[in-house]
């Protein structure tokens, strides 16, 4: 099965987005489609469970299933502002960290490189995510 990395990053950032209002994003292994569920798409009410259910679609994961959430802050923390690592980590003891935290790297000029690696870490786990699945990407 192919589909393209912008259609499964599309897809993956719904689910992301969606992930704590019972929202999410299935890829169909027949036609490489990918399909929204949640409140405001087409899909009919109780399409998720019969997705999830069937062995013909693939729910795309999330950034949590990926590990893509604080624990790639601290990995990109690591790399790039290792002085700050005990600051970003008293950040993240409090509600609203990663408004806190963006407001931390920009003031460091370091908020563009913050979205660049994210992104490419984002590609590097979605590439390896379909290829355990036997989905091929194609540009």
């Amino acid at each position: 099965m192919k589909t393209t990395i912008s259609n499964l990053e599309e897809a993956f950032m719904f689910a992301s987005a969606g992930a704590d209002l019972d929202a999410g994003a299935y890829l169909d292994r027949e036609t490489g489609e990918f399909r929204i569920v949640g409140e405001g798409f087409d899909e009919p009410e109780g399409a998720a469970d019969a997705f999830a259910g069937s062995d013909r679609y693939i729910r795309v994961p999330n950034k949590y299933d990926l590990d893509l959430g604080k624990a790639l802050v601290f990995d990109f923390v690591a790399d790039q502002l290792p002085d700050a690592a005990d600051e970003v980590r008293d950040i993240f003891r409090r509600r609203g960290a990663y408004a806190r935290f963006k407001g931390f790297l920009d003031a460091r000029d370091q908020l563009d490189a913050w979205y660049d690696y994210e992104h490419r870490k984002t590609l590097e786990a979605l590439r390896d995510w379909a290829e355990g699945r036997g989905i091929e990407l194609v540009d």
